[in-house]
């Protein structure tokens, strides 16, 4: 029964998980996890070869796209030769797409530019790498551009290449303008092959859509400087242009084109002028002088502005100047083979006794020059070709002139020059077109053209002599000559001929009247020349009548002290129609003044005639009886202060005329 009551004993097993295993179980699934995450997002190392590793630091020098972090250098070495800079870096597993063939590296630090300062911030934060992702294959090893790369065409906006001759001043960060609003910005530039420089722009999303195929793009660099009468102009697109130059676009005459697509390649302008004008026509106007045309005077059609000058050179012998012009697309037509083309700068002024003309043909043409063209005589010719030349006339007048060219020999030019006239009566007859002297230095050559219609002045026999003014008590003679000089003729009846010798003073006229009235000049060459002796000149001048019975048959031509000093010389000239009343025996004398006569009943005052009172005079008489003989050139008489009462009543019956 005991043994039955014997209790039951429960036997338990003793466990075999220890609590100390905790510890190391959790430190292990930490290990794990560690690890899994190790691998997980673990960087992909790569390798970027560099010309320099100026601003480079392993752990420091972080890389960047779109401005985020996505790795760091870890280490930087030399390659072998030494010339380049191999740097590992480790980029984020998260960031592995970028890395494929075509991704491109640089180096971004602080750029120190004329007129500005980009990536300022580095200079505290240092220089970081930045990427541009390509296409392609998975890749590890990548080679840096040695600057920055051309704008990113996946930007929004335009990007297009503009090509150039000169590039300026123009840079990379240069700005882009439309009607001087910033749009855009110049990316890079590079001299290619063909020697041209191609210029890769942008320009903002906004403004995409001004850019058009009609689009016209210019050079704004720097400053543009117009001196002229009315003061110094500058102009400059902007500021900055100054600095770093500019580039502005427009499209010519506000046509309207098509919107154009990235990569659409343009042509770059010097200038606004050229850009907005092509299609037209360029000549040259070859002068001696430029005088006051410069680059922007006009040519004028009808007083139209049809074209303008764009620049100018020496020729290649370095005598004359070309003046580079152009003229615009929609006037090309008017300039003709035989177009002639006139000089419209500055004031013209033309001086007479009836007033003062100014002419300007516009206030443009009086600061900058201009030059005016017309199509009179250019009926059924043809166009002209591009790269023509011709000829600047002085004046319209100039231009269009038709008479004779004739050349008169002077020894002396008395202030004549270019546009001096040659008078006739008092009309202009001719125009002076150039003035020289000969090559000997012993005379000056006067080219004068002949208007239309005076081509019967160009003959034998006519002379011709510069016009200088006299004033005495009579009167004033050729008061046109105190301001301006010109030459006078007198037409002769010879044979045809283009060469004179000019007379050195104005040759002594004789006026008589025909028997219809109308006054006859005949020259001194053709009259009787003698020569008159007296103790004093007194008030006997040079161009004084001389009279017979009261009627002027002759003039004072001259006179001078005698050699021995005892006499005055007085030169007469008698008109040759009355040479034959001076005979060997005439008694000559002054009749200057007024004369007086007393008598018994009252005083009788004489003269000659009321000329005679103002200018003075001289008069002859020859004997009634012994009438003498006939006289003929450098015959000399005495010259009395009066006349003897017996002359006054000798009538010679002589027949003058035959």
């Amino acid at each position: 029964m005991s043994e039955e009551k014997q209790a039951k004993v429960k036997v338990s097993k003793k466990s075999r998980f220890s609590p100390i295993w905790i510890v190391p179980i959790i430190a292990l699934l930490i290990g794990l996890y560690l690890i899994y995450e190790n691998y997980e997002h673990k960087g992909i190392t790569i390798q970027i070869t560099f010309d320099s590793g100026d601003g480079l630091e392993v752990d420091k020098t972080k890389i960047k796209y779109e401005g985020v972090e996505i790795g760091h250098l870890t280490k930087i070495n030399l390659n072998r030769d030494g010339n380049n800079v191999i740097v590992a870096a480790l980029i984020d597993k998260e960031a592995s797409y970028l890395l494929v063939d075509g991704t491109e590296f640089w180096i971004v630090k602080p750029r120190f530019e004329v007129g500005k300062i980009s990536n300022l911030g580095t200079i505290i934060s240092g220089a970081y790498i930045k990427l541009k992702p390509g296409s392609g294959k998975t890749k590890t090893k990548f080679v840096a551009l040695k600057e920055p790369p051309v704008g990113d065409l996946s930007l929004p906006g335009l990007h297009f290449t503009l090509i150039s001759d000169n590039l300026g001043s123009l840079q990379a960060g240069s700005p882009v303008y439309f009607r001087k609003i910033k749009v855009g910005e110049i990316h890079s530039h590079k001299l290619k092959d063909d020697n041209k420089i191609y210029v890769r722009a942008y320009i903002e999303p906004e403004y995409k859509h001004l850019v058009t195929d009609k689009t016209k793009f210019w050079n704004v660099s720097g400053i543009t400087v117009d001196a002229g009468l009315s003061g110094v102009k500058i102009h400059i697109e902007s500021f900055v242009t100054i600095i770093e130059g500019g580039i502005s676009f427009d499209n010519p005459h506000g046509q309207l084109g098509n919107t154009v697509q990235n990569e659409t390649i343009f042509k770059l302008y010097e200038n606004r002028s050229s850009a907005m004008e092509e299609g037209g026509l360029n000549i040259v106007f070859r002068v001696k002088e430029l005088g006051s045309l410069k680059p922007g005077a006009p040519i004028l059609y009808n007083e139209l502005k049809v074209g303008e000058i764009q620049d100018h050179n020496l020729t290649s012998n370095d005598r004359e100047v070309d003046v580079n012009a152009y003229i615009y697309k929609d006037y090309v037509h008017l300039v003709k083979t035989d177009s002639r083309f006139w000089n419209v700068s500055g004031i013209k002024i033309n001086a007479g006794l009836s007033g003062i003309k100014i002419k300007t043909e516009s206030i443009q043409t009086i600061i900058d020059g201009g030059i005016g063209f017309s199509n009179r005589w250019s009926s059924g010719s043809k166009q002209t070709a591009p790269g023509s030349v011709f000829k600047i006339y002085d004046s319209y007048d100039s231009a269009f002139r038709t008479g004779s060219l004739i050349s008169i020999f002077f020894k002396d030019s008395k202030g004549l020059s270019e546009g001096s006239a040659l008078k006739y009566q008092g009309i202009s007859v001719g125009t002076v077109e150039n003035v020289n002297i000969s090559e000997n230095l012993d005379k000056i050559i006067v080219k004068v053209r002949l208007y239309k219609g005076a081509d019967k002045i160009a003959k034998s026999g006519s002379k011709f002599w510069i016009a200088e003014p006299e004033i005495g008590l009579g009167g004033i003679k050729n008061v046109g000559a105190i301001i301006f000089k010109y030459i006078e003729v007198l037409p002769g009846e010879g044979t045809e001929s283009d060469q004179f010798i000019g007379l050195e003073k104005e040759p002594v006229f004789v006026n008589f009247e025909k028997s219809d009235g109308q006054p006859v000049v005949v020259s001194d060459e053709e009259n009787l020349n003698i020569t008159l002796l007296s103790k004093r000149l007194g008030s006997v001048n040079i161009g004084v009548p001389v009279y017979y019975k009261q009627i002027e048959v002759g003039k004072v031509v001259g006179h001078k002290l005698a050699d021995n000093a005892e006499n005055v010389e007085i030169n007469l000239v008698i008109n040759k129609k009355y040479s034959a009343l001076v005979r060997d025996n005439s008694k000559f004398w002054n009749v200057s003044g007024i004369g007086l006569d007393f008598y018994l009943f009252g005083v009788k005052a004489k003269t000659e005639s009321l000329t005679s009172i103002i200018k003075g005079g001289v008069a002859f008489a020859t004997p009634q009886k012994d009438i003498g003989k006939v006289v003929s050139d450098g015959a000399v008489f005495d010259l009395h202060e009066k006349p003897d009462k017996k002359w006054l009543k000798w009538h010679p019956n002589i027949n003058y005329n035959q």
